[in-house]
C-alpha cells in the first residue's frame, strides 16, 4: 500500500484529535490493520494511557454486613471394618425374637 503526504497528514491529524483506527480507515479507504500499522511504523501513540482500575467496587446482593466466612469440611469417619464373622452375627441378633 502507498501512503501518500495528503493521507499522512490527514492521519496525523485525526489520530492525536482522537479518532480511532475503525474511523480512520473508513475515511481514508484502508483497512483498520493498515492504519494501525502505519501508526506503529510512525511511531504514532496515544499520550494517554487507561491503568487498570485500582481497587474495584464489590457490591454485595444483600444488603447485610458479609461475615469472614471460613470454609470447613466436614470430619469424615472411617467406615467400620468388619470381620467376615461381625456381620453374620449382627443379622442373626436382628432375626432374633
Amino acid at each position: 500500500m502507498n501512503w501518500n503526504a495528503k493521507e499522512i497528514a490527514l492521519l496525523k491529524k485525526l489520530w492525536p484529535a482522537g479518532q480511532s483506527t475503525a474511523q480512520i480507515s473508513h475515511r481514508l479507504g484502508y483497512s483498520r490493520n493498515a492504519v494501525c500499522a502505519k501508526l506503529l511504523h510512525m511511531g504514532l501513540r496515544r499520550d494517554h494511557h487507561k491503568p487498570p482500575t485500582a481497587n474495584p467496587k464489590i457490591i454485595a446482593a444483600c444488603h447485610r454486613p458479609v461475615e469472614k466466612v471460613m470454609s470447613q469440611k466436614p470430619a469424615t469417619r472411617q467406615p467400620n471394618q468388619f470381620t467376615k464373622r461381625q456381620p453374620y452375627a449382627r443379622a442373626q441378633k436382628c432375626a432374633t425374637p
